[in-house]
């Protein structure tokens, strides 16, 4: 998936404007989407989003995240090795 692949890649540079236009065009978060984004550092989850997959954020540099009501399913792992959160 295009939208997947380039999430991951503006993930990697913490580029915000991109990252929230991102994902504003999907509904899930898919499994290891962000997973060892070291320059991710907090991240502001769009209303549109339901549901966050596996290991999604596993290992990132989070220090914080807003999750809407939204979102009614959080996989497994999803924050393992987040040490900041």
């Amino acid at each position: 998936n295009i939208s997947l692949l380039a999430l991951y890649f503006a993930s990697q540079n913490d580029n915000q404007e991109i990252i929230q236009f991102l994902l504003s065009q999907i509904n899930v978060i898919d499994n290891n989407t962000f997973k060892n984004c070291h320059k991710l550092s907090h991240i502001d989850i769009p209303s549109n989003i339901t549901k966050i997959c596996y290991y999604a954020f596993c290992n990132c540099t989070l220090v914080e995240i807003v999750i809407p009501n939204s979102v009614t399913t959080i996989g497994d792992g999803v924050f393992y090795g987040c040490k900041s959160l």
